[in-house]
């Protein structure tokens, strides 16, 4: 993003050596496949396909924006429409989902 394209990790290295999981803080390079390169530019993200867990249901979805950051202490919204998150943050995210899933809302428990 922001370019809208969509590649395949093909690997990951961490100080030239292959590596399976990248942290916040390493220095990785990443190698796409399906991405022109002239696409990549400073200030481009990149992000993995999510996987939403409830009850037994395990269905494929994606982040589709933040709402709002919190407060991790008090969970109290301390900012609305954040850029991006950092490590350890809470947020509030809109979330798609690749397919339906019937669940109950909070309130209604």
């Amino acid at each position: 993003m922001p370019s809208g394209d969509v590649g395949t990790v093909r690997s990951l290295e961490r100080d030239s050596q292959p590596c399976v999981i990248a942290r916040a803080g390493d220095n990785v390079a990443v190698y796409l496949l399906g991405i022109d390169g002239s696409h990549v530019m400073s200030g481009g993200v990149l992000w993995s396909q999510l996987e939403f867990h409830i009850h037994h249901a395990k269905e494929a979805a994606r982040i589709v924006r933040i709402l709002s950051l919190l407060d991790s202490k008090t969970g109290k919204v301390t900012k609305k429409a954040p850029r991006c998150l950092l490590a350890k943050q809470s947020a509030v995210v809109e979330v798609a989902l690749q397919e339906a899933v019937c669940v109950e809302e909070f309130f209604d428990l």
